[in-house]
């Protein structure tokens, strides 16, 4: 698909989304006008996330649960306790068999999950992705997350900017088959390449973050001089701050995602910049678009695609910043 295309078309979706969301929330619940009154105990909605014990899907998890209760609808949330398709299906197939009204997943494979979230749709259940998406479009209604490839652009800029652009810049990611990670590497890379005097000495890929323990030193070792690392999530990120500083390395790091740990680093130079995006807000959305699915008022077919912001230590008081990571700006 066209990535202008569906960044144009998604621009269009979540405008519309928020107008919905404003306008719920603007509405008294205790009243009998309330957007959601009328579908209270007939919509009941399953969000199933990775890996649950991840800030990010917590975050989420808190938005889709508020906005669930502005609209007066069931939620049903599970999550896998490993980013691992084995762990993961199971969890898809005990969801499946109580038969909620919608599914909203986050696949943790692109491929390893296309036959479970395939038997949702068989079965009658209408399914949205959210935050990850999968190989074969057709087994889903729509895709809700981040503009991933807009992010990696945005942490290439980071990188560049944060050693003048001039030095050597390396990348820990993860193997092909995450969708999110799979465009924010693409994004990363090609952008990158703009810059002249900026060397790309490679990626690193893991099959988790629990493996950056055992990834990141010998990758620093082999590329003695290198002045900037991008990691592509916050989980690796932390692991990442923790290496470098007991290894009294100067190289600066860039981090997707945010968290406590990830903030406190972020204000004690530890971390040079965090390409964030607003978990909450997803979660709200795509409870939001399921809830207008089985209402019957049709909302927009076009994926939805939200953006990134670059926080640094200087810009946290920025409103875009905040919204992002306000909740761990204390």
């Amino acid at each position: 698909m066209n990535k202008k295309h569906l960044r144009g078309a998604s621009l269009l979706g979540i405008a519309a989304l928020v107008a919905g969301l404003a306008g719920c929330s603007g509405s008294d619940t205790g009243s009998g006008d309330d957007s959601g009154g009328d579908a209270k105990g007939e919509f009941r909605i399953a969000l199933v996330t990775g890996l649950v014990s991840q800030p990010f899907y917590v975050d989420m998890q808190r938005g889709a649960e508020a906005e669930a209760k502005k609209l007066g609808v069931e939620l049903q949330y599970e999550g896998a306790s490993q980013w691992d398709p084995s762990v993961q299906i199971p969890v898809f197939d005990s969801v499946r068999a109580t038969k909620p009204d919608f599914l909203l997943a986050v696949p943790v494979n692109d491929e390893a999950l296309l036959g479970p979230l395939q038997q949702f749709t068989d079965e009658g259940i209408p399914v949205a992705t959210v935050d990850t998406d999968l190989a074969d479009k057709s087994g889903r209604l729509v895709n809700i997350s981040s503009d991933n490839y807009a992010g990696g652009e945005l942490a290439a800029e980071a990188a560049a900017e944060a050693i003048g652009e001039k030095g050597k810049v390396g990348l820990l990611c993860y193997n092909p088959g995450i969708t999110v990670n799979d465009q924010r590497r693409e994004g990363f890379e090609k952008k990158l390449a703009e810059y002249p005097d900026v060397e790309y000495v490679g990626n690193q890929l893991m099959n988790t973050s629990s493996e950056t323990d055992q990834a990141l030193p010998p990758f620093l070792r082999s590329n003695p001089d290198l002045d900037a690392l991008v990691t592509c999530d916050g989980n690796s990120g932390s692991r990442s701050v923790a290496i470098l500083g007991e290894a009294n390395s100067d190289v600066k790091l860039v981090s997707f995602d945010v968290d406590a740990d990830l903030m406190t680093a972020l204000k004690a130079d530890a971390i040079s910049a965090l390409i964030a995006q607003s978990s909450e807000e997803m979660g709200a959305l795509s409870v939001r678009w399921a809830f207008e699915y089985l209402s019957g008022d049709k909302p927009s077919q076009d994926d939805v695609t939200l953006p990134f912001v670059k926080a640094t230590k200087d810009n946290l008081s920025d409103p875009d910043v905040q919204k992002a990571v306000g909740s761990y700006d204390k």
